[in-house]
């Protein structure tokens, strides 16, 4: 049996403040909503993240990741929650990121054989979408609803790893959000616009 986390603590002004960011619906600091987000499939003992927050796109990320900056609050990541080693758990509270709104395939590149993924497409939906263009990239291993952009930044191992190498290898080009909320481009993606292919 998962044992409970302790209590941890809530200052309603800052859920307001989330709220403004991202909306009513997508902030909370409901206790039972944030116990769901308190541990994964590790034996890692359970914590409690003080809000759970779930952004739309990448302007909402980086307010959130402003405000807490400057209000010294962590920040814990969540895409699926199928982590099994406590990547995704809460360790020191703070502010639980859930990602999985951010769900979008922008663009699958035929020709040049890549694609732009936001942080909360399942590999289910990844593999679905390429399939339409004969594609498929090394699908790790781990459940169709895990995320294609956590596991493929945590090395991910997958059924083409042996001749392609590990999904970390894979990434040519990522958009990142740094802890001032400032939007950085690093990879080939970061020299020209549209130059998301190697």
């Amino acid at each position: 049996m998962t044992e409970i986390p302790k209590e941890s603590k809530v200052d309603s002004a800052i859920t307001k403040k989330l709220c403004e960011i991202v909306g009513e619906k997508n902030a909370t600091d409901y206790k039972h909503i944030r116990y769901a987000y308190s541990y994964d499939l590790s034996f890692v003992k359970p914590k409690l993240p003080d809000y759970v927050v779930m952004p739309t796109n990448v302007e909402q990320v980086q307010k959130i990741m402003k405000f807490a900056n400057q209000e010294k609050i962590s920040v814990t990541p969540f895409t699926a929650g199928t982590n099994i080693g406590g990547l995704c758990i809460p360790e020191n509270g703070g502010i639980l990121l859930d990602m999985k709104r951010m769900n979008q395939i922008i663009r699958i590149d035929e020709e040049s054989h890549y694609a732009i993924i936001e942080p909360g497409v399942s590999h289910a939906k990844f593999a679905s979408a390429l399939a339409k263009y004969n594609l498929r990239w090394s699908w790790p291993v781990g459940p169709p609803s895990a995320s294609t952009s956590s596991c493929a930044i945590s090395h991910g191992i997958g059924g083409l790893s042996a001749r392609y190498g590990l999904n970390s290898e894979e990434i040519t080009s990522m958009e990142v959000v740094l802890p001032t909320g400032e939007l950085v481009r690093v990879g080939s993606c970061a020299i020209q616009e549209d130059a998301w292919h190697s």
